[in-house]
Parts: C-alpha cells; structure tokens; sequence
C-alpha cells in the first residue's frame, strides 16, 4: 500500500478549481488521483505509461484504467485524513470516469500531460 505523503506530484490533468486528475510518482510507480463524482475525497491508485497513454489517446476511459489497476486496496483522502478502502468501493465513483479524455471540455485539460510523453 503507498503512503500518500511520499508520492510527489508529476503533472496535473484535469483541474476545474482544483484538482480533478494528477499524475504521482513514487520510485518507478506512476499513480493516479482522482477526485469523486460525490466531492467526497480523492483515490490513489497505480497506473502504468502504456494505461494513461491509452486513457489520454481515448482508448480507454479513466474507470476502465481504475478497474485494471493492480491495486485491491486503494487510499481515499479527504482533507488532510486519508483512509484505505476496497478498490471495488469505487468503481463508477471517479469524475469523469466514464467520458473519454476526447471528450472533456478543452478547458479542464491541463497542457502538463504532455511533458510527460
């Protein structure tokens, strides 16, 4: 399980008066945020280049990425409180989870992702 507080963000990409999707690094792990169609708190959960390049590309919507992701256990924070949860306690539950990165407003996307690749 990642401690939250050793992950070091990489990129932002998508924000609407706040973070919406980060991208994390910690060691050689990528990780993602996310923050919940409920506005109750952001899950952390692994991801891997090939997965993001597929979600940012509209291969693959973010839910698709989360469902595949290696975790079983994933960190939801709220605030400065962090807990840890079943990964099945989330699926459907990221904003924007079901739309693909094609689809979302120009607006909400952030130019840092493309740094990345």
């Amino acid at each position: 399980m990642i401690d939250i507080n050793k992950l070091k963000k990489n990129c932002e990409i998508l924000n609407s008066e706040g973070t919406i999707l980060a991208l994390y690094k910690c060691d050689d792990h990528l990780y993602l945020s996310s923050y919940l169609k409920d506005k109750s708190g952001y899950i952390y959960f692994k991801t891997s280049a090939a997965s993001l390049r597929s979600y940012i590309n509209s291969v693959s919507t973010l839910n698709l990425l989360f469902s595949e992701s290696d975790d079983f256990l994933v960190v939801k924070s709220f605030r400065k409180e962090s807990d840890i949860y079943l990964k099945s306690d989330f699926i459907e539950a990221l904003q924007f989870g079901e739309i693909l990165y094609s689809n979302i407003s120009f607006s909400l996307k952030s130019n840092d992702i493309d740094n990345f690749f």
